[in-house]
């Protein structure tokens, strides 16, 4: 059974390497979970294969993105390309190779896209926002089409809100720990729970 306190849980971070995924690897490892990390540099197949080699209870994509703070007239379509990848296309691939591991946990396994809420439409538009809006936003939508065809594997969906490190507590492994997808599909939440809107 998947719990942000249970020792027994294998939980994987993608970007671990970024503050928000270290903050989050501490407070797991802290409840005597088994943390492994990953990152989404590197051949992407081969950390495939050796994340899925055993049962992961949840996997969270906790990775950054630096857009280029430049209006849209500036943008070049390798901007475009760079952001797609690393926002959409990555997350989605990975998280399609690993559905076996997390079907494989006890209880209902967890895959977690931890957003930004500055790439919501609840704050103003950031520099570098012709970029990371968009694409964070089609993340979104690709996560919440999995959710829906997902469900019935046993697996739920979450996409979860964040402002940055700071704000990472032990309310989100609670929020994680806690939220259970409806057929219709998850919804975009805080890290306390409080839907959002898309």
């Amino acid at each position: 059974m998947v719990s942000g306190a249970n020792s027994a849980a294998h939980v994987v971070i993608v970007g671990i390497e970024t503050p928000i995924g270290a903050t989050l690897a501490g407070l797991y490892q802290s409840t005597g979970a088994n943390v492994t990390g990953s990152s989404l540099d590197g051949d992407m197949e081969t950390e495939a294969a050796r994340l899925g080699e055993k049962p992961i209870d949840i996997v969270i994509f906790a990775d950054a993105f630096n857009a280029p703070a430049r209006n849209a007239v500036e943008l070049e379509r390798s901007d475009f390309e760079a952001g797609l990848s690393r926002l959409a296309f990555k997350p989605l691939w990975l998280a399609n190779r690993l559905r076996s591991a997390l079907s494989a946990s006890d209880g209902p396994g967890k895959i977690v896209l931890v957003t930004r809420t500055a790439a919501t439409m609840t704050e103003p538009d950031p520099a570098g926002s012709y970029l990371e809006r968009p694409f964070r936003a089609a993340a979104h939508a690709l996560w919440k089409s999995m959710s829906v065809e997902w469900q019935p594997l046993g697996i739920d969906c979450l996409v979860i809100a964040i402002d940055d490190a700071t704000t990472v507590n032990a309310d989100l492994l609670t929020t994680i720990a806690d939220t259970s997808v409806s057929p219709e599909g998850c919804v975009l939440q805080d890290a306390a729970g409080k839907p959002l809107g898309w």
